[in-house]
């Protein structure tokens, strides 16, 4: 009997062994990551974007890739502080996000004191103090003020009518903006409950196409060419390190080589581990190891661009320069007003995700690559031939769908699905910037087009941004301008 019981209390002793190393292994780190996620979308949405929290709660954060384990996050906001903890597991586990007027929400490590920063709230984007004396005046018409002349076009009132139409409840659309310019005017524009022309929203990644941006600029100010190798400390610190062959042509192209899983619906991939828990997105991804030789593979990465950005930082004098450079070198020149590209703990952009801003401000964004890098006041931000470059087809990248941080053809939707095929092809002409969740900027420059839909949908099935192109296209033959 005593044999017996000693057995019994090891294989008890050997089970609570087992869950222990399975909740630091898996539990523990994917619990930390749900509440970054949640406290992280929390913050931005309602200090940002100026959201209801129990909205953001019920729809935002009610499943996507990231369920069950969201559904498990209690996240509380803090007005005073400008900030939301979220915790999970009885309160085990905890994480807080916190904002700030002009740096966004950021992340903070576990652990990690409130940041100290301004307690007065930001300005809402509609307010005069948003147009700053640098910026075309508001009662201009858009891009340079901020008004704004539909024209009476029926078929395509009824392509933008349907865009917001729930065909299938279960596995919603929710379109939230949208935004349809032509020829350097908006044409149609039409916004979801609860969003309005003020609304800050995220492009997700679309914020990559706006790294492609910075980079751009500083190549025009000859402080980077694409050649250029041995980008980080850290790849040059032995001789035989073979990520200083690295350029940042393929870096650009998601070419670079380097191992990163991108995986959203595993919490401990990657691009999780790396935005949700990691206060230095940049350096968690330029520590991974080479696998393939650069400019041999290709395969897209969100921590690619969150090592362009901390080049970005290297590049500049200092981190001051850094800081404000997306603002002064290309959001006021843009007439942007109410961009931000949110920061990690150690202050890099985190370029792969994080950046907000109104519809027409992401619009903006847009005209600039229409006009070949030019602003519509006719200062060139972007080298000549730069959208050229941004919508060629990396050498690496399978069947030309992916360019310089733009993609060139969307992911197709699985083979069942009767729409995954355009109603129409598109000009060869065309690219995108898209985003997790539906955020797509679609531009053809032969057509002097540029469709923006920005939204909150997680059934790839729901929406076809190339459809919807396609029939725009067809809208405006039509009842042309």
């Amino acid at each position: 009997m005593h044999r017996r019981s000693t057995r019994l209390l090891l294989l008890s002793l050997l089970l609570l062994a087992l869950l222990t190393a399975g909740a630091r292994l898996y539990l523990i780190p994917a619990a930390s990551m749900a509440c970054g996620y949640s406290a992280k979308v929390m913050a931005t949405a309602v200090f940002a974007s100026g959201r209801d929290p129990n909205s953001v709660q019920s729809i935002d954060l009610a499943g996507g890739d990231l369920a069950p384990i969201e559904k498990f996050t209690t996240p509380v906001v803090h007005h005073d502080t400008q900030s939301v903890t979220t915790s999970s597991l009885g309160g085990l586990v905890k994480r807080t996000a916190q904002y700030h007027p002009t740096q966004g929400a950021t992340l903070l490590p576990r652990g990690t004191p409130l940041l100290s920063s301004s307690s007065s709230t930001s300005p809402s984007p509609d307010t005069p103090q948003s147009f700053s004396p640098a910026n075309p005046s508001r009662d201009q018409l858009w891009p340079r003020g901020n008004q704004v002349e539909i024209p009476h076009l029926p078929a395509l009132e009824a392509v933008v009518a349907e865009a917001f139409a729930e065909p299938n409840p279960e596995k919603p659309r929710r379109t939230r903006a949208l935004i349809i310019a032509r020829n350097g005017r908006i044409i149609a524009e039409r916004y979801g409950p609860n969003f309005d022309v003020s609304s800050r929203l995220p492009g997700w990644s679309m914020t990559k196409s706006v790294i492609n941006a910075l980079v751009g600029i500083l190549i025009h100010q000859n402080k980077l060419t694409l050649e250029d190798a041995s980008l980080l400390p850290e790849w040059t610190t032995t001789p035989d390190d073979p990520r200083a062959d690295i350029t940042l042509d393929q870096l650009l192209r998601m070419s670079s080589g380097l191992e990163f899983d991108e995986t959203y619906s595993n919490p401990l991939s990657d691009v999780t581990t790396m935005l949700f828990r990691k206060g230095n997105t940049a350096t968690f991804a330029s520590h991974k190891p080479l696998l393939h030789p650069p400019g041999t593979d290709w395969s897209y990465a969100s921590g690619t661009t969150n090592i362009i950005s901390r080049i970005v930082r290297l590049t500049l004098a200092d981190d001051a320069t850094y800081h404000a450079f997306p603002k002064t070198e290309l959001f006021t020149p843009l007439g942007m007003t109410t961009a931000v590209i949110e920061r990690d703990y150690a202050g890099n952009f985190v370029g792969s995700s994080f950046m907000i801003a109104t519809a027409r401000d992401w619009a903006r964004f847009g005209l600039l690559y229409l006009n070949d890098g030019l602003t519509p006041a006719g200062t060139r931000l972007l080298p000549e031939g730069w959208t050229k470059y941004s919508r060629t087809p990396a050498p690496a990248a399978p069947n030309e769908r992916y360019a310089a941080h733009f993609w060139l053809r969307l992911r197709p939707p699985s083979n069942d699905d009767p729409d995954k095929t355009p109603a129409a092809p598109l000009p060869p002409d065309t690219f995108h910037m898209a985003g997790h969740e539906g955020q797509y900027l679609t531009l053809i420059p032969s057509e002097h087009l540029l469709i923006l839909r920005l939204g909150l949908t997680r059934y790839p099935k729901s929406w076809n941004q190339e459809k919807f192109a396609a029939n725009i296209l067809s809208a405006l033959a039509k009842n042309p301008e």
